[in-house]
């Protein structure tokens, strides 16, 4: 056997042994590409995501206003919109919603919740009428007697509707049911009831829970027993 012949065999059993070099280098390129079409798109990916950063922080604020337990957005510049919500009257529905709450408060009692309802109340009230009420209150010992005399009183409202000509003032008519208990004797009355009450606009702050609105008048009328 040649030497050539010798040298001939001997590279096709290394070749046959470690296998196509070429080959094997081919499919190194191939991944190496893929690799790196993979790092281009992560690096967009990235450079658009900072790029979105940095605009959100360019962007001016946006206030939220929170009223009766939900989240409003408001748009414009901050200072804007600051402005514009303290100074937004409320509307028709605002208006007899706060009503609503405050006749929930100041007519819807028991010996439990009595106080803590009727200082609720007191505070969604003008600081003159709150003096006026509260003096009323005290000199009747409005909350001891509620106590004493196991007085639940329950508001259901047929009606509310505010005055034409006058979008301050809202008339509420209902059924009251009110009962005693005094040495296990009970006493039950059903009371057709008129209300009539006049609100005061006021800038909207933490103090009237956003509202814009305090009770400026009030007087309840018994039409029926």
């Amino acid at each position: 056997m040649s030497t050539e012949t010798l040298i001939s065999d001997q590279l096709q059993q290394a070749k046959f042994e470690l296998g196509d070099y070429p080959e094997f280098y081919s499919h190194l390129a191939i991944q190496a590409r893929r690799a790196s079409r993979v790092a281009l798109v992560a690096c967009g990916v990235a450079l658009i995501a900072i790029v979105s950063a940095i605009l959100a922080q360019l962007r001016p604020p946006i206030l939220l206003r929170v009223q009766d337990g939900k989240v409003s957005a408001l748009t414009g510049s901050g200072v804007d919109i600051a402005q514009n919500a303290a100074q937004q009257q409320p509307d028709e529905s605002e208006k007899l919603a706060f009503v609503s709450g405050f006749l929930d408060h100041f007519v819807n009692i028991d010996p439990v919740t009595v106080k803590r309802n009727t200082t609720l109340a007191l505070n969604e009230m003008t600081g003159t009428l709150r003096q006026q009420i509260l003096a009323q209150l005290n000199e009747q010992h409005f909350v001891d007697t509620v106590r004493d005399n196991n007085v639940t009183a329950t508001l259901a409202v047929k009606s509310a509707e505010l005055v034409n000509g006058d979008p301050y003032t809202a008339v509420v008519f209902g059924q009251k049911r009110l009962t005693t208990l005094i040495n296990g004797q009970e006493n039950k009355k059903e009371l057709l009831v008129k209300y009539v009450i006049r609100l005061a606009p006021v800038p909207r702050a933490a103090s009237n829970g956003w509202s814009g609105l305090e009770v400026a008048d009030y007087k309840e009328e018994v039409l029926q027993q």
